[in-house]
């Protein structure tokens, strides 16, 4: 029997995964997801976890139901090697483990740069569930504000930054009034791999909200709370959470194939490793050239990703050609705080409420479980009732 093995259960892992149990049907192939933690974490989340806008279990759904464990072996162990040529993975628990083809989909890590950050613990991070309910520990447990300095302006430190003053403004619980918000940012735009409509839309938001945003401004050094800025200048921050330096899941740097100078595994159009036989890498971690430039690290690249390379590999089963993955830039969207958005669809704007849905739809569309997509929809189905209500009363401001 023919084992196929994903190495990663995050979104791209997981759909692969899933893509691959419904493609086999009844055939005799075993399928494999080797992951380590028990239950997968919808990141989308994370930063209305950490602001408290969202309970944790909400970000969160156990493998054991969504897998069909009749179709899918899951084996809740980590790789720590590969033979690539002799097609052996090495697992921490379960020693060697054969496969005929491999999906490496590990993902990507928050690493600060050493160079930059004294101790790894005076930075927060902004990956994980752990990461956030640290950061909703933190901010929960002061009496008192807190001014926090976010590093890097692209989408997660702006969305960390939006729901935190969000949240401060309304009054919650968990964010103290008075709370402050710095985001640095490198380039000369917050957003900067995204349209530059939604780089304006993300600023105006922001200082509406209260931010100090702090453009083409670089991090020199941080030690504790301090960071000393290239110009010269120096910040105090009460805590200081890291939204940049996004680079490739740990694994692939054992893995003895070419990487790219951030980690990734390089591929060919087919998402496969040149000359590795049935191996493939896909997601965060994989780096393929594309005529519309390099894809960026987004949910719905990997979903896409995931897809073709769940076909490629029954490709290279039944000896069909393998189709060749094109990026195609699609809606592009970010949360902007109190329940307002800023979206680009087929080239166009939109700004608040409708964008806000236009993400929540997408959102619910990368629910990997039923639950999280009826949650999601009933999340919106309860803001169009109330927007609704206040329209109908006469007291609803246009947005």
């Amino acid at each position: 029997m023919r084992r196929v093995v994903v190495l990663g259960g995050g979104f791209c892992g997981l759909d692969t995964i899933l893509q691959l149990q419904d493609i086999m049907g009844s055939r005799r192939v075993e399928l494999v997801l080797v992951e380590p933690n028990p239950q997968f974490v919808f990141t989308p989340l994370l930063t209305d976890v950490a602001s408290g806008i969202t309970p944790a279990h909400r970000a969160t759904v156990p493998y054991r139901q969504i897998l069909d464990d009749e179709r899918v072996r899951w084996l809740r162990d980590r790789a720590v090697g590969l033979d690539a040529n002799d097609q052996i993975l090495h697992l921490e628990d379960n020693g060697r483990f054969d496969f005929d083809s491999l999906v490496i989909t590990v993902g990507s890590r928050v690493l600060p740069d050493p160079e930059v950050v004294a101790d790894p613990a005076d930075v927060f991070t902004m990956k994980t569930l752990e990461d956030a309910l640290r950061l909703r520990s933190f901010l929960s447990a002061r009496l008192d504000a807190a001014h926090i300095v976010i590093v890097g302006g692209g989408c997660v430190g702006v969305e960390l930054a939006a729901a935190l003053l969000s949240q401060e403004h309304s009054g919650s619980a968990t964010i103290s009034h008075g709370t402050r918000v710095t985001l640095i940012e490198a380039g000369s735009r917050l957003l900067p791999d995204m349209d530059e409509g939604l780089s304006a839309e993300a600023y105006r938001a922001l200082a509406g909200w209260g931010a100090n945003i702090e453009l083409s401004e670089t991090v020199a050094r941080v030690e504790g709370h301090r960071l000393e800025l290239a110009s010269g200048r120096t910040i105090e921050g009460d805590l200081v959470v890291w939204a940049g330096g996004v680079v490739a899941g740990g694994f692939a740097a054992s893995t003895g194939l070419d990487l790219t100078d951030d980690g990734r595994i390089i591929v060919e159009d087919d998402l496969r490793v040149p000359g590795a036989g049935e191996l493939y890498a896909a997601g965060d971690v994989a780096w393929v050239d594309s005529p519309h430039g390099e894809p960026p690290r987004r949910i719905e690249v990997a979903l896409k990703q995931a897809r073709l390379v769940a076909g490629n590999v029954n490709a290279g089963m039944i000896g069909r050609a393998r189709a060749s993955y094109q990026y195609q830039p699609g809606v592009e969207v970010v949360d902007l705080g109190g329940r307002r958005a800023a979206a680009i669809y087929q080239g166009v704007l939109l700004r608040g409420r409708m964008a806000w849905g236009v993400r929540h739809l997408a959102l619910a569309s990368m629910a990997p479980s039923l639950a999280q997509k009826l949650a999601l929809a009933t999340d919106l189905g309860a803001s169009i009732l109330k927007r609704s209500a206040r329209l109908f009363g006469g007291s609803e401001r246009s947005s």
